[in-house]
């Protein structure tokens, strides 16, 4: 993860996360799940999903993991619809 696609006030998280999960415990949940909520703050919607996903492959009851997973496809879904709204207003003005 590069800290300059994140908001300053993520570094810190971002930092410390990465340290946990490349030198300390590659599986480790709180610093996986801290992760997620960086890349959904920052608008990236699937590496969220992604590592929410991998969250509960690891621990299938952790419900602070999956209630996130809920939020987080509700806003990629809200992304997509824009995007293809956008797609379709484009569509429709150049024409």
């Amino acid at each position: 993860l590069s800290n300059s696609k994140f908001q300053n006030t993520d570094d810190t998280i971002i930092d410390d996360s990465n340290y946990v999960l490349y030198h300390l415990d590659n599986n480790n949940l709180k610093a996986l799940f801290r992760w997620a909520v960086c890349y959904k703050n920052n608008a990236m919607y699937k590496e969220s999903l992604k590592d929410l996903e991998f969250v509960i492959k690891l621990d299938p009851n952790n419900k602070n993991a999956k209630d996130e997973q809920k939020i987080v496809k509700g806003l990629f879904d809200q992304m997509l619809q824009k995007q293809f709204k956008q797609m379709q207003d484009d569509k429709s003005s150049s024409t």
